[in-house]
């Protein structure tokens, strides 16, 4: 049964554990807090569905494999985008853990950690993040794959642990630049228009309005495949 230590941001401190099950048809998992997390003054509920309290809490996915892990666990895993990409990288087959836990837990978003009993992430797609200068070279292999994933074959570990742990359908990589990482969203090849433009417009606007809202601005500009850094 595959299981993961859940723990909370760098400190990597320990919430409970997360055990699964699959038998082929059916995947399930199992979670429960760990007793010091429910005894400490500043825990907190991860979800409405997980109360703070001692026993496990059991989820099917019986009607939808998704469901198979509870909500806050689906958030922390990637979407449709992710998904391609981890799968393409590691083969079918995969369960709803397996693309939980081989997100790159570096630059997962969210708070949670998903970890072995060493306190080391379970992922074996974590390349080094790449680097602002980077990008252009970013952007044309999430083009390639796109068009054919056939053609990135030997990036495809890379891309998909610097892209998988991240959600949505479109892509998007992890970035790191000025001493912080940044989400990069690439224009996809169905779009009419430059998404990213009208994105970087519209937090721009929310900033002037007063609302509290991520820096964000266009790289690659000069072109119709400009990339938003957020």
């Amino acid at each position: 049964m595959p299981e993961a230590v859940v723990a909370l941001g760098q400190a990597k401190r320990v919430v409970g554990r997360l055990r699964f099950e699959s038998d082929g048809r059916r995947q399930y998992s199992h979670f429960e807090y760990d007793r010091a997390w429910l005894q400490a003054d500043d825990s907190f509920q991860l979800a409405p569905g997980l109360p703070l309290q001692a026993g496990g809490f059991f989820t099917s996915g019986r009607d939808d494999r998704r469901n198979a892990l509870h909500n806050s666990f689906q958030d922390a895993a990637p979407d449709s985008g992710g998904r391609a990409l981890i799968t393409r990288a590691l083969g079918g087959g995969l369960t709803e853990f397996d693309y939980l836990t081989q997100s790159d837990d570096r630059t997962r978003q969210g708070a949670l950690r998903f970890l072995d009993d060493s306190f080391q992430p379970l992922s074996r797609l974590s390349p080094p993040v790449p680097r602002l200068v980077e990008l252009e070279q970013l952007r044309k292999l999430t083009h390639q794959f796109e068009i054919d994933p056939d053609s990135v074959e030997e990036d495809i570990l890379n891309l998909a642990g610097v892209s998988g742990s991240l959600g949505g359908a479109r892509p998007k990589a992890s970035i790191a630049g000025e001493g912080q990482l940044w989400i990069a969203k690439f224009t996809s090849r169905d779009d009419r228009r430059a998404v990213e433009r009208a994105e970087v417009a519209t937090l721009k606007l929310a900033a002037r309005c007063g609302l509290m809202v991520p820096e964000a601005r266009l790289e690659l500009a000069n072109g119709d495949s400009p990339v938003a850094l957020i």
